[in-house]
């Protein structure tokens, strides 16, 4: 690829808006309830200000992961070096979507997925609207645990070797035993909302997971459960893929 242009990280930042409709709504509504408490009036000031700083704080760090995604991204995709990303319709129809997920999740890690999603979801994608569509939804509403579930799913042995947890792997034959002991590390989430999530991740057909307490061999337990789909989802949230 020839282009006699770079991607500047400070242009590119500078075109991205400086907050949101949503994000103030809320804020608006909060202070109204504060205020009909007695005396709730400053209160309700105090508080406004410190979420707006911090609302702004958190979606500026959102946009500069995106700029910084873009920005790798610009050196395989020429379209970004040809046009203004903040004007392109799909980037910005898509941004509005995972903004709002990024200011709805506290995991620093899932906001980080979200701009890689976001990168990826301009004109310049291979992926079609409606698989972009699906993906950038399926991101928003997925917690953390869905995508480290279906992370240890694509691969258990390659997942549980990654983790330092390689000596589970042939010790037993109870798939429920390993995630609990080995993926969640006892966390109270499991049954429960292990069993949810895994429920989800087999509805939107992205794995074919059996019971966790079904009874199987070594070979059995430690195979990958996750659809050609799944793995397209998990390329699309990487950004080296």
């Amino acid at each position: 690829m020839t282009n006699d242009r770079e991607l500047d990280p400070e242009d590119l930042w500078s075109e991205f808006p400086e907050s949101n409709v949503v994000g103030d709504t809320a804020l608006a509504a909060g202070k109204g309830v504060l205020s009909l408490i007695p005396g709730g009036g400053l209160l309700a000031e105090t508080v406004g200000a410190a979420v707006a700083a911090k609302a702004r704080e958190r979606d500026e760090a959102f946009w500069r992961l995106v700029v910084g995604c873009l920005v790798q991204l610009g050196q395989k995709v020429e379209s970004l070096l040809n046009e203004n990303v903040t004007e392109d319709e799909d980037f910005v129809a898509y941004a509005h979507r995972l903004l709002r997920a990024s200011q709805e999740t506290a995991d620093p890690v899932k906001r980080e997925l979200l701009a890689k999603a976001l990168a990826k979801s301009g004109s310049w994608s291979d992926l079609a609207t409606s698989q972009r569509d699906r993906f950038t939804s399926l991101i928003s509403r997925y917690s953390m645990l869905h995508i480290t579930l279906l992370n240890f799913f694509a691969n258990p042995s390659a997942w549980l070797q990654k983790n330092s947890a390689e000596d589970a792997i042939g010790m037993t034959d109870n798939l429920g035993h390993v995630i609990r002991d080995h993926v969640i590390n006892g966390d109270p989430v499991y049954p429960g909302e292990v069993l949810r999530v895994i429920a989800e991740l087999n509805r939107d057909d992205l794995t074919d997971i059996p019971s966790l307490t079904t009874a199987m061999t070594s070979n059995g337990t430690f195979s990958p459960r996750i659809k050609a789909l799944g793995r397209e989802f998990l390329d699309f949230i990487q950004l080296d893929s």
